[in-house]
């Protein structure tokens, strides 16, 4: 998500050919994989927060991209509030004019914290957050398991486009009410282009 404006409005259409410090690797033989990455920034009616999802044996197209909408796992991830705040405090974050939504008030993290710990373990690596923050997190998956994902977007040659189906994502009804509104659907048609790329989202399990 972008720090600065967010998603910019619900009908901001132009979001949809933005990527939003999405990233894909491939785990170690130990399992572990590492990303360097800015913080995120907030969006209206959510805290802070990352999305993250693990395929099993997930093959690239030829562009980088994954389509694969089968999980391992599909959850979210949170900060300590301390954190959040002081990241809020720096520029480019204090340029987001949307309500920040504190972690107390999440309905998400609150789910998520009835069944287990969704907080990274952090460090600071100097004497301020301007230094860079050292976070992770361990999560045990189980490749037995398997589960179906929603696909959210669809990147076309020509532009974007939100899946037809118009999904209803779970802790989202306060901004997008039954779904994704139909200013998020651009009159595109067929099978994506070899260019494009699939995203998914699912609430935790």
């Amino acid at each position: 998500m972008s720090p600065i404006n967010g998603l910019n409005g619900a009908t901001d259409t132009s979001n949809l050919n933005k990527s939003f410090l999405r990233g894909l690797q491939a785990t170690s033989a130990d399992g572990v994989a590492q990303f360097e990455t800015t913080f995120p920034g907030h969006y209206d009616g959510r805290t802070t927060h990352l999305h993250i999802m693990s395929h099993l044996n997930a093959t690239a197209k030829d562009n980088g991209t994954v389509w694969d909408l089968t999980a391992t796992y599909a959850g979210q991830l949170f900060f300590d509030q301390d954190l959040i705040s002081a990241v809020e405090k720096t520029s480019p974050y204090t340029s987001n004019r949307q309500r920040l939504t504190a972690n107390r008030d999440d309905s998400i993290l609150l789910q998520e914290m009835a069944t287990s710990d969704p907080f990274l373990e952090y460090v600071m690596l100097g004497n301020g957050i301007e230094d860079g923050v050292l976070a992770w997190y361990q999560i045990g998956i189980d490749s037995a398991f398997s589960r179906k994902v929603m696909r959210v977007a669809l990147n076309y040659e020509e532009g974007g486009k939100v899946a037809t189906d118009n999904p209803k994502i779970p802790g989202l009804d306060a901004i997008f009410p039954g779904g994704f509104p139909t200013a998020y659907q651009p009159p595109y048609s067929g099978e994506p282009k070899a260019t494009g790329s699939a995203s998914a989202e699912s609430e935790h399990k």
